[in-house]
């Protein structure tokens, strides 16, 4: 699943609105830069998207375990260990 497909996915899950999902981003501090409504919905259309730092980061404060599977369909050898959650942190 491609990350634009999962984001709306995940926002419509909870009910939220892209200005919302920001805010909650955005509170959640896993991300370098400021997120806003439109920003959200420049990924959900694919017509940007985040660097590979802010997907993993986005996948994993969305409670994803291995953010790498599911957008890019690898195998567990691309997860992070203890060392590597702490400097994405």
């Amino acid at each position: 699943m491609d990350f634009s497909t999962w984001l709306k996915g995940f926002r419509k899950e909870r009910g939220l609105s892209q200005a919302q999902l920001a805010d909650w981003l955005n509170k959640q501090g896993a991300v370098a830069r400021k997120i806003d409504k439109y920003l959200i919905g420049n990924w959900e259309q694919a017509r940007s998207l985040p660097d590979y730092k802010t997907c993993l980061a986005v996948g994993y404060s969305a409670g994803l375990a291995d953010p790498y599977a599911t957008f890019l369909g690898v195998t567990h050898s691309y997860r992070l260990n203890e060392t590597g959650r702490r400097k994405l942190d």
